[in-house]
Protein backbone atom coordinates (compact mmCIF):
# COMPACT_ATOMS: atom_id res chain seq x y z
CA UNK A 1 0.00 0.00 0.00
CA UNK A 2 1.41 3.46 -1.40
CA UNK A 3 2.00 5.85 1.53
CA UNK A 4 -0.36 8.36 -0.77
CA UNK A 5 -3.53 6.50 -0.76
CA UNK A 6 -4.87 7.76 -3.62
CA UNK A 7 -8.38 7.16 -4.73
CA UNK A 8 -10.83 7.81 -7.78
CA UNK A 9 -13.27 10.91 -8.10
CA UNK A 10 -15.63 11.53 -5.44
CA UNK A 11 -17.34 13.98 -7.96
CA UNK A 12 -17.65 12.28 -11.09
CA UNK A 13 -17.20 8.33 -12.38
CA UNK A 14 -15.83 7.05 -8.75
CA UNK A 15 -12.59 4.53 -10.06
CA UNK A 16 -10.39 2.95 -7.81
CA UNK A 17 -11.52 3.30 -4.21
CA UNK A 18 -14.49 4.94 -4.63
CA UNK A 19 -16.41 3.01 -7.21
CA UNK A 20 -19.28 2.76 -5.29
CA UNK A 21 -19.67 6.50 -3.63
CA UNK A 22 -22.41 8.66 -4.58
CA UNK A 23 -21.54 11.94 -6.26
CA UNK A 24 -21.40 14.65 -3.80
CA UNK A 25 -21.16 18.60 -5.06
CA UNK A 26 -17.70 20.34 -5.30
CA UNK A 27 -17.11 23.05 -2.45
CA UNK A 28 -18.42 26.77 -3.67
CA UNK A 29 -16.48 28.80 -5.36
CA UNK A 30 -16.23 30.84 -2.54
CA UNK A 31 -14.64 28.39 -0.13
CA UNK A 32 -12.19 27.27 -2.78
CA UNK A 33 -10.99 31.15 -3.44
CA UNK A 34 -7.66 32.36 -2.40
CA UNK A 35 -9.23 34.96 -0.04
CA UNK A 36 -9.90 31.73 2.52
CA UNK A 37 -6.20 31.29 2.91
CA UNK A 38 -6.74 33.67 6.45
CA UNK A 39 -9.36 31.47 7.23
CA UNK A 40 -7.37 28.47 6.67
CA UNK A 41 -4.88 30.20 9.12
CA UNK A 42 -7.57 30.98 11.78
CA UNK A 43 -8.56 27.24 10.98
CA UNK A 44 -5.19 25.91 12.11
CA UNK A 45 -3.85 28.67 14.73
CA UNK A 46 -4.99 26.32 17.83
CA UNK A 47 -2.58 23.59 16.77
CA UNK A 48 0.78 23.37 18.79
CA UNK A 49 2.47 20.46 17.67
CA UNK A 50 5.88 20.02 16.28
CA UNK A 51 6.58 18.96 12.97
CA UNK A 52 9.88 17.56 11.75
CA UNK A 53 11.36 19.20 8.53
CA UNK A 54 12.07 16.97 5.61
CA UNK A 55 15.79 17.19 6.77
CA UNK A 56 15.14 15.60 9.88
CA UNK A 57 12.62 12.84 8.10
CA UNK A 58 15.25 11.72 6.24
CA UNK A 59 17.62 12.03 8.76
CA UNK A 60 15.99 9.68 11.41
CA UNK A 61 15.67 12.26 13.79
CA UNK A 62 12.75 12.40 16.71
CA UNK A 63 9.48 13.70 16.41
CA UNK A 64 6.81 13.95 19.13
CA UNK A 65 3.71 15.64 19.84
CA UNK A 66 4.13 18.91 21.32
CA UNK A 67 -0.26 19.41 21.91
CA UNK A 68 -2.52 17.05 21.18
CA UNK A 69 -2.51 13.20 19.89
CA UNK A 70 0.48 12.83 17.59
CA UNK A 71 1.31 9.16 17.58
CA UNK A 72 -0.77 6.39 18.19
CA UNK A 73 -0.72 2.30 17.81
CA UNK A 74 -2.69 0.21 15.76
CA UNK A 75 -2.24 -3.50 15.17
CA UNK A 76 -5.19 -4.91 14.16
CA UNK A 77 -6.06 -6.82 11.07
CA UNK A 78 -8.88 -6.12 8.80
CA UNK A 79 -10.12 -9.80 10.13
CA UNK A 80 -10.19 -8.81 13.18
CA UNK A 81 -11.53 -5.05 12.70
CA UNK A 82 -14.22 -5.57 10.35
CA UNK A 83 -16.89 -8.00 12.90
CA UNK A 84 -15.82 -5.25 15.54
CA UNK A 85 -16.93 -2.80 13.86
CA UNK A 86 -19.95 -5.02 11.84
CA UNK A 87 -18.07 -3.92 8.54
CA UNK A 88 -19.91 -4.99 5.23
CA UNK A 89 -17.45 -3.68 2.67
CA UNK A 90 -13.66 -4.39 2.64
CA UNK A 91 -11.13 -5.52 0.12
CA UNK A 92 -8.38 -7.72 0.96
CA UNK A 93 -6.19 -6.33 -1.53
CA UNK A 94 -5.95 -2.81 0.94
CA UNK A 95 -3.57 -4.41 3.45
CA UNK A 96 -1.07 -2.21 6.48
CA UNK A 97 1.21 -3.47 8.25
CA UNK A 98 0.36 -3.56 12.29
CA UNK A 99 1.98 -0.55 13.13
CA UNK A 100 3.27 0.20 16.81
CA UNK A 101 4.60 4.01 16.22
CA UNK A 102 1.51 5.60 13.82
CA UNK A 103 2.73 8.46 12.69
CA UNK A 104 1.24 11.56 10.73
CA UNK A 105 0.68 11.03 6.85
CA UNK A 106 1.11 7.02 8.06
CA UNK A 107 -2.09 5.42 6.05
CA UNK A 108 -4.42 4.44 8.79
CA UNK A 109 -7.03 2.03 8.98
CA UNK A 110 -10.74 3.87 8.86
CA UNK A 111 -14.26 2.80 9.04
CA UNK A 112 -17.07 5.10 7.74
CA UNK A 113 -19.93 5.02 5.55
CA UNK A 114 -21.06 6.09 2.12
CA UNK A 115 -24.02 5.17 -0.04
CA UNK A 116 -22.96 3.08 -2.99
CA UNK A 117 -23.10 5.39 -6.20
CA UNK A 118 -25.09 3.16 -8.23
CA UNK A 119 -27.46 3.10 -5.42
CA UNK A 120 -31.29 4.64 -5.81
CA UNK A 121 -32.28 7.83 -3.99
CA UNK A 122 -32.54 7.13 -0.47
CA UNK A 123 -30.26 3.80 -0.71
CA UNK A 124 -28.90 2.90 2.98
CA UNK A 125 -25.25 3.69 3.40
CA UNK A 126 -22.60 0.76 3.80
CA UNK A 127 -20.22 0.57 6.43
CA UNK A 128 -16.75 0.22 4.90
CA UNK A 129 -12.99 -0.08 6.49
CA UNK A 130 -10.71 1.99 4.10
CA UNK A 131 -6.74 2.82 4.88
CA UNK A 132 -7.11 6.84 4.74
CA UNK A 133 -3.96 8.94 5.11
CA UNK A 134 -3.77 11.05 8.74
CA UNK A 135 -3.91 14.24 8.19
CA UNK A 136 -6.92 16.22 6.68
CA UNK A 137 -6.12 17.64 3.61
CA UNK A 138 -9.23 20.26 3.21
CA UNK A 139 -10.58 20.03 -0.61
CA UNK A 140 -9.81 23.68 -1.38
CA UNK A 141 -5.96 23.51 -0.34
CA UNK A 142 -3.32 24.09 -2.83
CA UNK A 143 -1.06 20.71 -1.76
CA UNK A 144 -0.76 18.06 0.45
CA UNK A 145 1.30 20.21 2.88
CA UNK A 146 -1.77 21.67 4.82
CA UNK A 147 -2.13 17.96 5.97
CA UNK A 148 0.91 17.50 8.37
CA UNK A 149 -0.88 20.15 10.53
CA UNK A 150 -4.37 19.08 10.40
CA UNK A 151 -3.64 15.64 12.29
CA UNK A 152 -6.33 16.42 15.22
CA UNK A 153 -9.19 19.07 15.56
CA UNK A 154 -10.56 20.09 18.61
CA UNK A 155 -13.97 19.29 19.56
CA UNK A 156 -14.47 22.64 21.23
CA UNK A 157 -14.44 24.36 17.12
CA UNK A 158 -14.28 21.68 14.91
CA UNK A 159 -18.15 22.74 14.08
CA UNK A 160 -16.62 25.68 13.17
CA UNK A 161 -13.25 25.61 11.53
CA UNK A 162 -13.63 26.51 7.57
CA UNK A 163 -11.17 23.28 7.45
CA UNK A 164 -12.91 20.96 9.66
CA UNK A 165 -16.99 21.70 9.30
CA UNK A 166 -17.60 20.43 6.04
CA UNK A 167 -15.89 17.25 6.82
CA UNK A 168 -17.81 16.79 10.45
CA UNK A 169 -20.90 18.01 8.88
CA UNK A 170 -20.89 14.81 6.09
CA UNK A 171 -17.39 12.65 6.18
CA UNK A 172 -17.03 11.42 9.89
CA UNK A 173 -15.07 8.08 10.73
CA UNK A 174 -14.04 5.47 13.17
CA UNK A 175 -10.16 5.28 13.42
CA UNK A 176 -9.11 1.58 15.46
CA UNK A 177 -6.27 1.78 17.73
CA UNK A 178 -4.47 -0.17 20.09
CA UNK A 179 -3.58 2.79 22.02
CA UNK A 180 -1.57 6.23 22.32
CA UNK A 181 1.35 8.05 22.95
CA UNK A 182 1.35 11.27 25.15
CA UNK A 183 4.64 13.16 26.24
CA UNK A 184 4.96 14.91 29.98
CA UNK A 185 7.53 17.30 30.58
CA UNK A 186 9.77 16.73 33.35
CA UNK A 187 13.27 17.00 34.24
CA UNK A 188 16.14 14.79 34.14
CA UNK A 189 17.33 13.48 37.66
CA UNK A 190 20.97 13.06 36.10
CA UNK A 191 21.48 16.39 34.57
CA UNK A 192 18.33 18.46 36.08
CA UNK A 193 17.88 19.36 32.43
CA UNK A 194 14.01 19.36 31.32
CA UNK A 195 13.05 16.31 28.64
CA UNK A 196 10.08 14.94 27.70
CA UNK A 197 9.31 11.47 28.80
CA UNK A 198 6.59 9.51 26.41
CA UNK A 199 3.97 7.09 27.78
CA UNK A 200 1.85 4.67 26.25
CA UNK A 201 -1.92 5.13 26.71
CA UNK A 202 -4.30 2.26 26.43
CA UNK A 203 -7.48 0.82 27.97
CA UNK A 204 -6.97 -1.12 31.08
CA UNK A 205 -9.15 -4.39 29.11
CA UNK A 206 -6.74 -3.59 25.93
CA UNK A 207 -9.98 -3.65 24.01
CA UNK A 208 -10.27 -1.84 20.55
CA UNK A 209 -10.66 1.85 21.06
CA UNK A 210 -12.56 3.34 18.39
CA UNK A 211 -11.39 7.33 17.82
CA UNK A 212 -13.49 9.74 16.67
CA UNK A 213 -12.36 11.01 13.33
CA UNK A 214 -12.96 12.92 10.30
CA UNK A 215 -11.99 12.02 6.55
CA UNK A 216 -11.90 14.51 3.30
CA UNK A 217 -11.34 14.00 -0.38
CA UNK A 218 -8.37 15.74 -2.07
CA UNK A 219 -7.82 16.55 -5.86
CA UNK A 220 -4.53 16.88 -6.88
CA UNK A 221 -4.06 19.34 -9.52
CA UNK A 222 -1.34 17.76 -11.11
CA UNK A 223 -2.77 14.60 -12.39
CA UNK A 224 -5.22 15.77 -15.15
CA UNK A 225 -7.78 13.24 -15.43
CA UNK A 226 -10.41 13.53 -12.91
CA UNK A 227 -11.29 9.09 -13.80
CA UNK A 228 -7.39 8.62 -13.02
CA UNK A 229 -7.11 6.81 -9.30
CA UNK A 230 -3.96 9.11 -8.62
CA UNK A 231 -5.96 11.81 -8.83
CA UNK A 232 -7.81 11.54 -5.93
CA UNK A 233 -6.79 10.96 -1.94
CA UNK A 234 -8.83 10.41 1.32
CA UNK A 235 -7.40 11.96 4.40
CA UNK A 236 -8.46 11.81 8.29
CA UNK A 237 -8.04 13.94 11.30
CA UNK A 238 -8.64 12.88 15.09
CA UNK A 239 -10.98 14.83 17.30
CA UNK A 240 -9.31 15.71 20.71
CA UNK A 241 -10.57 17.14 23.85
CA UNK A 242 -9.23 17.86 27.42
CA UNK A 243 -7.88 14.98 28.87
CA UNK A 244 -9.11 14.01 32.41
CA UNK A 245 -8.35 10.97 34.76
CA UNK A 246 -4.87 8.69 34.14
CA UNK A 247 -4.43 10.74 30.40
CA UNK A 248 -5.20 13.83 32.28
CA UNK A 249 -1.87 13.60 34.47
CA UNK A 250 0.32 12.93 31.68
CA UNK A 251 -1.18 15.33 29.64
CA UNK A 252 -3.87 18.05 29.08
CA UNK A 253 -5.23 16.88 25.47
CA UNK A 254 -6.64 13.62 24.30
CA UNK A 255 -8.70 11.57 21.68
CA UNK A 256 -12.26 11.19 21.79
CA UNK A 257 -13.77 7.76 21.11
CA UNK A 258 -17.00 6.31 20.52
CA UNK A 259 -18.76 3.60 22.22
CA UNK A 260 -20.03 0.69 20.35
CA UNK A 261 -24.05 1.76 20.86
CA UNK A 262 -22.62 5.54 19.13
CA UNK A 263 -21.41 3.80 16.14
CA UNK A 264 -24.31 4.04 14.11
CA UNK A 265 -25.45 7.59 14.56
CA UNK A 266 -21.76 9.08 14.37
CA UNK A 267 -21.11 7.12 11.27
CA UNK A 268 -24.96 7.88 9.63
CA UNK A 269 -23.80 10.48 6.67
CA UNK A 270 -27.53 12.02 7.49
CA UNK A 271 -26.68 12.99 10.53
CA UNK A 272 -25.72 16.56 10.43
CA UNK A 273 -26.87 17.99 13.99
CA UNK A 274 -23.97 19.56 16.19
CA UNK A 275 -24.80 19.78 19.03
CA UNK A 276 -26.37 15.21 19.21
CA UNK A 277 -23.05 14.38 17.30
CA UNK A 278 -20.74 16.44 19.92
CA UNK A 279 -22.76 13.92 22.49
CA UNK A 280 -22.00 10.89 21.68
CA UNK A 281 -18.30 11.28 21.52
CA UNK A 282 -16.57 10.22 25.14
CA UNK A 283 -13.18 9.42 26.94
CA UNK A 284 -11.68 6.27 25.39
CA UNK A 285 -12.18 3.45 26.86
CA UNK A 286 -14.56 5.72 29.24
CA UNK A 287 -12.04 6.73 30.94
CA UNK A 288 -10.73 3.29 32.27
CA UNK A 289 -7.47 3.45 31.08
CA UNK A 290 -3.90 2.86 31.90
CA UNK A 291 -0.45 4.84 31.05
CA UNK A 292 3.19 3.33 31.37
CA UNK A 293 6.57 5.15 30.77
CA UNK A 294 8.21 3.58 27.40
CA UNK A 295 11.49 4.11 25.83
CA UNK A 296 12.23 7.14 24.25
CA UNK A 297 13.18 4.90 21.22
CA UNK A 298 8.81 5.81 19.96
CA UNK A 299 10.46 9.49 19.18
CA UNK A 300 11.47 8.33 16.24
CA UNK A 301 9.09 7.37 13.55
CA UNK A 302 11.52 5.11 12.02
CA UNK A 303 11.57 2.82 14.98
CA UNK A 304 8.66 0.30 15.25
CA UNK A 305 7.84 -3.34 16.85
CA UNK A 306 6.01 -4.66 20.07
CA UNK A 307 9.07 -3.10 21.82
CA UNK A 308 8.08 0.20 22.08
CA UNK A 309 5.52 -0.77 24.50
CA UNK A 310 8.17 -2.53 26.98
CA UNK A 311 7.25 -0.18 30.14
CA UNK A 312 10.12 1.25 32.14
CA UNK A 313 11.10 3.21 35.12
CA UNK A 314 11.10 6.86 33.84
CA UNK A 315 14.41 7.66 35.54
CA UNK A 316 16.35 4.99 33.57
CA UNK A 317 16.16 6.70 30.67
CA UNK A 318 19.81 7.32 29.74
CA UNK A 319 21.92 8.55 26.58
CA UNK A 320 21.77 5.18 24.38
CA UNK A 321 18.24 5.51 24.39
CA UNK A 322 17.93 8.50 22.39
CA UNK A 323 16.99 7.39 19.12
CA UNK A 324 19.90 7.43 16.41
CA UNK A 325 22.31 6.59 18.12
CA UNK A 326 21.56 2.85 18.46
CA UNK A 327 18.56 0.76 18.20
CA UNK A 328 17.10 0.34 21.37
CA UNK A 329 16.53 -3.30 22.85
CA UNK A 330 13.21 -4.45 24.79
CA UNK A 331 12.92 -2.85 28.35
CA UNK A 332 12.33 -5.34 30.60
CA UNK A 333 9.23 -3.54 32.72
Amino acid sequence: MRQDQRVGNPYGSCPGLLAKCRPVPQETGRSRNINCQPEDRSATSAFTVRHESPKEATAGRRWHSGGMCGRYVSTRSPKDLAPLFRVTDWRPQETLTPNWNVAPTNDVWAVLERTPREADEGARAERELRPLRWGLVPSWAKDLKIGARMINARVETVHEKPAFRRAFARHRCLLPADGFYEWQQTKDPATGKARKQPYFIHPEDDQVMALAGLYEYWRDPAVKEDDDPAAWLMTCTIITTEATDTAGRVHPRMPLALTENHYDAWLDPTHHDADELRALLGQPANGHLDARPVSTAVNNVHNNGRHLLDAIAPQQRRRRDIPGRRRVPPARG
